[in-house]
């Protein structure tokens, strides 16, 4: 009977990160398709590791974080190991969410596998469902009929189907374990037109099958076979396949029975760790990462590896992609393919492949024109500048020109889940406030700006860079500009907290209005100019340096000084009050920006796609009175 699962929801999400869509960029000479490129001469062996943009790619594309470990961290103290993706390829939201397997083991005290979800819409990255049995989790895929299906890359390995919300497809309801799919090494998995579902078992000895359920929609009861390939003695398992049917016992240990079945004289096929599985048509391709023991025998290197292609319809089973065949094979000093590990379809239709090796590389394997089994061209797309890392789980969801990818093992230690496309950005820039708040926080106010750097170019504080009561003095001031400065470009509009509730004695009974001039004595030394390594230039408003606007790609973008605490009105507390003076202080920065609001909009034509604004006073607070009309 399959067992169910109870689904866990991680109640803290990040928003850090999101899907950015606009324009398609250029279209090289030569080649074809939503994801045409002029591909890479070489690999990316010996190039220095960029954090920010780690893949080489061609020109036209740029790389980006979809996610990472800083907006949302499962196993704290350990990589997340960011394995395989697919999206909600149908359904309500199609395409909305990104759905990633974890492929941790024995992590800490327990393996607590999990499956986390990326709402490519707001950026928010959570998790779905964990539970402390799962170890090893890798493949996944969307079925057709709504559900996700991942699986344990281990021994004793399962397979699980999770059953989705309906109208909130980042929302898991129930996990039931699909037993009859078999107990094995999981790792990819695939669907047919036909609703058959085909896995391999990831070992040096690993079979490939095929699960034809008894009924269409329903794995909780099924036949499985394994792939027999009348290969005529040369021990590549190239030739003339057949599905060999396994017995029931099959379900609870299919490498057990495979040895049984061969052991009876069954002949069925065995692989040098047979890793991922892509049905494109009518034709299985099975990325198979290491060389055949014959091959070893023969004086060729143990790990070129090769795809191969199974025809659904006639069962021939060809070498699709192989190094030496019709892609160089990769050597030392020269670049070539070793080790595929996963494959995905392309929104044409072609076949791409990621490695697992250093330097790992994704290739594109043309269509068989000639249909002879064998690609006919084999091309670089990009290769992974952090050696100690792989590349894996490439998949296209519903954007034809983006490519998603994760990276695992990473060197430093920041596994993550990349987009490589060809659109160009719309704008991309991070809004923050409230930070840093505390001790800690300001401990790891570089590791967030670091993380924010790697993602975007453009960051705006909207104030409050510390706690309302805790001290205004120049010195926290100083500090605090100095981390600023590390940013890309940092547009920073202040807050309450650091200037108008200093009057309180835990702020340190400063006059606001001084520590005012202070703060604009300390950050807006260059009105003009943001802050940071690469500050943009700012359009400023006379006598108020931190009201500034800029603009970008027809959007208009704009600064006002607008706090809480009532916009500055509140009784001073921790010194004598000066009414006049704070009343006379906030009536005039209320002109200034409502005469700064009114040129944000004069600023904008018929061509103007939006405006930004941005300040720190909360606009949908109720008015305390009627000193408060910018409420």
């Amino acid at each position: 009977m399959d067992k169910r699962f109870t689904a866990g929801v991680l109640a803290a999400a990040s928003m850090v990160g999101a899907a950015v869509f606009g324009p398609v960029g250029p279209v090289h000479a030569g080649a074809s398709g939503p994801m045409s490129f002029q591909p890479l001469t070489r690999s990316a062996t010996g190039l220095p590791y960029d954090p920010g943009a780690p893949f080489i790619v061609p020109s036209g594309y740029r790389q980006y974080d979809v996610s990472n470990e800083f907006d949302l961290d499962i196993y704290p103290g350990g990589a997340d190991w960011h394995d395989m993706n697919t999206v909600n390829e149908t359904g309500p939201h199609a395409g909305r969410y990104l759905y990633r397997t974890h492929e941790v083991r024995g992590n800490q005290d327990a393996s607590n596998g999990a499956v986390s979800v990326v709402d490519l819409k707001t950026g928010i990255s959570k998790l779905l469902v964990q539970h402390i049995d799962w170890d090893a989790l890798d493949g996944i895929r969307w079925t057709p009929w709504g559900t996700l299906l991942f699986a344990e890359e281990t021994e004793g390995g399962k397979l699980y189907e999770a059953i989705l919300d309906r109208n909130d497809p980042s929302i898991a309801v129930d996990v039931i374990e699909r037993s009859a799919l078999g107990v094995m090494a999981h790792e990819g998995i695939d669907l047919d037109s036909r609703g058959n579902v085909y896995v391999i078992d990831e070992f040096r000895g690993g079979a490939i099958y095929k699960f034809v359920p008894a009924k269409k929609k329903d794995l909780s009861k099924g036949t499985l076979y394994a792939l027999k390939v009348a290969d005529g003695g040369s021990g590549l398992d190239v030739g003339q396949g057949s599905w060999v049917k396994l017995p029931a016992s099959a379900a609870a240990d299919a490498r057990a029975s495979i040895a049984t079945a061969n052991a009876a004289g069954a002949g069925i096929s065995t692989f040098q760790r047979p890793e991922d599985v892509e049905v494109i048509g009518n034709t299985l391709y099975v990325a198979i990462t290491e060389s055949e023991p014959q091959e070893q025998a023969s004086g060729t290197p143990s790990g070129d590896g090769r795809v191969i292609a199974i025809d659904l319809t006639s069962n021939k089973v060809t070498n699709f992609v192989k190094g030496e065949v019709n892609v160089a094979a990769e050597r030392a000093g020269v670049t070539g393919l070793k080790s595929p590990d996963n494959v995905a379809e392309g929104p044409d239709g072609r076949l791409w492949i990621v490695e697992d090796t250093s330097f790992s590389d994704i290739w594109v394997a043309e269509k068989d024109a000639n249909r002879d089994g064998t690609a006919d061209t084999v091309e670089l797309f990009a290769s992974l500048t952090d050696a100690s890392a792989e590349g894996t789980g490439i998949y296209f969801g519903k954007d034809p020109h983006t490519l998603f990818v994760n990276i695992q093992h990473s060197g430093t230690g920041r596994d993550r889940t990349m987009a490589i496309t060809n659109r160009a950005p719309d704008y991309e820039l991070a809004a923050i406030g409230d930070t840093p708040y505390g001790a800690a926080a300001q401990a790891g106010l570089p590791a967030l700006i670091a993380s924010i750097n790697a993602t975007v170019d453009e960051t705006v504080h909207v104030g409050d860079i510390k706690t309302g009561g805790s001290p205004c003095s120049d010195a926290y001031f100083a500090a605090i500009k100095a981390a600023f400065d590390t940013f890309e470009s940092l547009v920073y509009s202040p807050g309450d907290n650091e200037w108008t509730d200093c009057h309180r004695t835990g702020a340190g009974a400063y006059n606001p209005l001084e520590r005012l001039a202070a703060l604009r004595s300390v950050f807006f030394t260059n009105p003009t100019s943001a802050l940071g390594t690469s500050p943009i230039e700012l359009d400023v408003q006379d006598g108020y340096p931190e009201n500034v606007m800029w603009g970008q790609d027809d959007i208009v973008l704009s600064a006002s000084h607008l706090v809480g605490s009532n916009n500055s009105t509140v009784p001073w507390t921790g010194i004598a009050d000066d009414p006049a003076a704070r009343m006379a202080e906030a009536d005039a920065r209320l002109a200034a920006a409502l005469e700064w609001l009114d040129e944000a909009f004069n600023e904008a034509d018929g061509e103007t796609e939006a405006i930004v604004l941005f300040h720190q006073a909360d606009m949908w607070d109720s008015p305390v009175d009627a000193l408060t009309p910018w409420v």
